[in-house]
């Protein structure tokens, strides 16, 4: 039903259109040349409707890349195909890259550094999560300061030390910010911070 609406609102648009544009011309003899033009279009307009239903409105870029394909022997098909691998495969890589560089200076502002980093992306060019961050796995180190030694305060109860994992509350706000930026699932992160 939408579809329909769609099909009405762009014929009603071509209507006043194209009689705005005719009656804007300034000589007659350009009335021709657009009349033939405003023709083809709404010739289109009318036909879209049933090349959708029969599946017929496949595009001119589908079409020229169908008949170029069609037309390449068989060593050509294949060389095409592995140079198409290869630069999917090189765009994985700058993206994955890209990925890192973003999380190491995210990781420095929390005074930390990068020991290890992996990042598996989803690869599969026919899912349609393709590119999308799967997990991150990161090792972190803390920076060794030189002029001050930083003592991190300990309370102590009657159960003993508290907050005996000084790192957790760190890890859990990288992984927060990681999975609000990069729209990665809260389980599929992993930090360790070494001290």
């Amino acid at each position: 039903m939408e579809f329909i609406k769609q099909w009405i609102k762009g014929i009603a648009f071509y209507m006043i259109f194209s009689t705005l544009i005719v009656g804007l011309l300034p000589k007659e003899s350009y009335k021709k040349y657009v009349r033939f033009f405003l023709g083809i279009w709404l010739v289109l307009l009318v036909v879209s409707p049933i090349t959708k239903l029969l599946k017929l409105d496949i595009t001119f870029e589908n079409y020229a890349n169908l008949y170029g394909l069609l037309q390449m022997n068989p060593i050509e098909k294949e060389t095409y195909k592995n140079v198409e691998k290869e630069a999917t495969s090189y765009v994985i890589d700058l993206y994955k890259q890209n990925i890192e560089e973003e999380i190491i200076h995210m990781v420095e502002s929390y005074k930390l550094f990068v020991n290890t980093i992996e990042i598996e992306l989803e690869k599969d060019i026919n899912n349609e999560n393709y590119g999308k961050i799967l997990s991150i796995s990161l090792v972190l180190n803390k920076v060794e300061e030189t002029e001050n030694i930083f003592v991190a305060p300990v309370v102590l109860s009657k159960e003993g030390v508290a907050n005996k994992d000084k790192n957790y509350g760190l890890e859990e706000d990288m992984k927060e910010e990681i999975c609000n930026s990069y729209d990665v699932l809260y389980e599929n992160i992993y930090v360790q911070v070494n001290d």
